[in-house]
């Protein structure tokens, strides 16, 4: 791209403004909110138009110019923000191989944007076909609203790109969804460092080769239970953060059958849920130096002397960040509510007796028994605490719930920011 145009004086004044002067202005004029479309009329239908779709037919200069502005190239731009409204799967389609026709547009695309975004597989197959360096520079993937049953078509599709480096997938996953087989996403991405799959249903196979896996997040409608060993240990070295959540409607399950749990002794942040008592048996053994703890608590799972105990183990002793969240169903807790109050009083008084290093803490649950706020004043390195209450619980006990916590800092001289 030249740095100036060529000056002349039937030129435009703004087109005579260097290049990267003018792209400058443009990348700081980007329009926002309902902004973002011009709205026309043309033989008594109303349209609408992106601004940026816009720009492009101003002229020729502005068309070749808008390649290189920023919103291309962010990790969250999805094709469909250009379009006014959701289209059916079809029109988006071809509305994205419309804009791949312009040969500047899709070789600009493919030489320098790496994160892509993409709903359908069909969507990403277009998006592989139409950006002829797709394959050489993709390094982030992004498949949300996914269907599991398309995933092998799509790392067939991505076994060329063999740069990808981080991968992750929402999925629309139900009890009549395919099994999702791990080896063979293992084997087509062998490169990945960062993995995520949201809303997994029922799964096959294993990550064990994946070797470079830096950050694994698994959250599954289902029970992570399998008598297979799925998780990467050849990345037990370079695995810093792992996150596992399951729902659970069967409370009475052991979804933990992880026997090469304790291989990630490089861990730094953990999120666990629901919490069990073979998870407890691990953390207390566990090597790691946490500084980031995420607890999804089912006090079914959790016998309170178990949880207890853990709160003891040496890996949770360098924790800053903790979440702490109850799965415990409020609509259940009318008939155990007296053993409820006692368990949350246990765990509470362990937590803020043994983990005085943490600095933030956020606390999601249906009930805070009012004389275990006080239990806060003992966490001496906090900053910042939220709790987050269900709306069960009525607005004089949360304002008797506030005034408890308040209290508890009273003599902190320098108190942490609550959030209530």
């Amino acid at each position: 791209m030249s740095t100036r145009n060529t000056s002349s004086s039937s030129l435009c004044p703004i087109l005579t403004i260097p290049n990267e002067v003018l792209l400058h202005i443009l990348n700081l004029v980007e329009p926002i909110g309902k902004e973002k479309f011009v709205y026309y009329r043309l033989n008594d239908r109303r349209y609408h138009v992106s601004q940026w779709l816009l720009l492009r037919s101003v002229c020729r200069h502005f068309r070749a110019l808008s390649v290189a502005l920023d919103f291309w190239y962010r990790e969250d731009f999805e094709f469909s923000q250009l379009l006014h409204r959701q289209y059916s799967w079809e029109a988006e389609l071809q509305f994205i191989v419309i804009l791949f026709s312009d040969e500047n547009l899709a070789e600009a695309l493919g030489r320098r944007k790496t994160n892509w975004v993409a709903h359908t597989f069909d969507e990403l197959k277009t998006i592989v076909q139409g950006i002829p360096l797709f394959k050489e520079n993709a390094r982030t993937i992004r498949l949300q609203s996914y269907d599991q049953d398309d995933i092998e078509s799509a790392m067939e599709l991505l076994s060329d790109c063999r740069r990808i480096t981080t991968f992750s997938s929402s999925f629309y996953a139900d009890e009549h969804t395919s099994t999702l087989d791990l080896t063979v996403l293992a084997t087509s991405l062998p490169l990945l460092e960062d993995l995520c799959l949201s809303q997994m249903g029922d799964f096959s196979g294993s990550l064990e080769n994946l070797v470079h896996l830096k950050s694994l997040r698994i959250t599954s409608w289902n029970t992570l239970e399998t008598s297979v060993p799925w998780l990467p240990r050849q990345s037990a070295h370079s695995l810093t953060a792992l996150h596992l959540t399951a729902a659970l409607e069967t409370p009475h399950l052991s979804i933990y059958k992880l026997p090469c749990f304790s291989a990630f002794h490089n861990l730094t942040c953990l999120t666990i849920g629901p919490l069990t008592a073979e998870v407890c048996t691990y953390l207390l053994a566990s090597n790691c130096h946490l500084e980031t703890f995420r607890l999804y608590f089912h006090m079914d799972l959790a016998p309170v002397d178990v949880v207890i105990t853990m709160f003891q183990a040496e890996c949770l002793q360098t924790v800053k960040n903790f979440l702490l969240l109850d799965y415990y169903p409020s609509y259940r807790l009318a008939a155990k509510l007296p053993a409820t109050e006692r368990y949350w009083s246990g765990v509470l008084d362990a937590l803020t007796s043994n983990l005085s290093s943490i600095e933030e803490l956020e606390f999601f649950s249906c009930l805070l028994p009012v004389e275990c706020c006080a239990f806060f004043s003992r966490m001496t390195n906090l900053k910042e605490l939220s709790c987050h209450l269900e709306c069960d619980v009525s607005q004089s006990e949360r304002n008797q719930i506030e005034e408890a916590i308040v209290a508890a800092f009273a003599g902190f001289a320098q108190k942490p920011r609550l959030d209530i």
